[in-house]
């Protein structure tokens, strides 16, 4: 929160510019510190918001480096095994393939444009899906009124 003089008097006020969620913001304002909140929350999705916006990270920081980690272990771990069937059935392996290059980059295998133009392309891939996402419904559901 800020005081009158508009200095910051938790330390998630840091934050509210970058419009973390409320639901984030409520559950961080627990704790009475960073440290605290990062050692004890079960939330693994606002710890990663948080490490995104991180002000050391820059391109090929190390700050960088271990949230792109972080991120290749919980798709590996987490949505790898589910996609797997998925990806098997349709061939459709863009994700899979944007991992495996952001691997390869944090290995020292490939280079950071390899790297971006697979991220791309999985971005890309998930914007037309997001698209037809956005046909169905609007195929599907009322328009909400005004």
């Amino acid at each position: 929160m800020l005081n009158d003089g508009g200095a910051v008097t938790h330390w998630t006020d840091r934050y509210i510019p970058m419009c973390p969620c409320s639901d984030g913001v409520a559950e961080a304002r627990k704790y009475d510190t960073s440290a605290e909140w990062w050692a004890s929350t079960k939330r693994g999705d606002y710890m990663l918001w948080v490490a995104a916006r991180d002000p050391r990270i820059s391109q090929g920081s190390e700050a960088h480096r271990r949230l792109c980690w972080a991120v290749c272990l919980i798709w590996w771990e987490l949505a790898y095994p589910y996609w797997y069937d998925y990806a098997e059935t349709t061939g459709y392996r863009r994700p899979e393939r944007a991992m495996e290059a952001l691997e390869a980059w944090l290995n020292g295998k490939i280079g950071a444009a390899e790297a971006a133009e697979a991220a791309g392309a999985a971005r890309a891939a998930g914007a037309a899906s997001l698209e037809r996402i956005a046909e169905i419904v609007r195929e599907v559901c009322l328009e909400p009124e005004p």
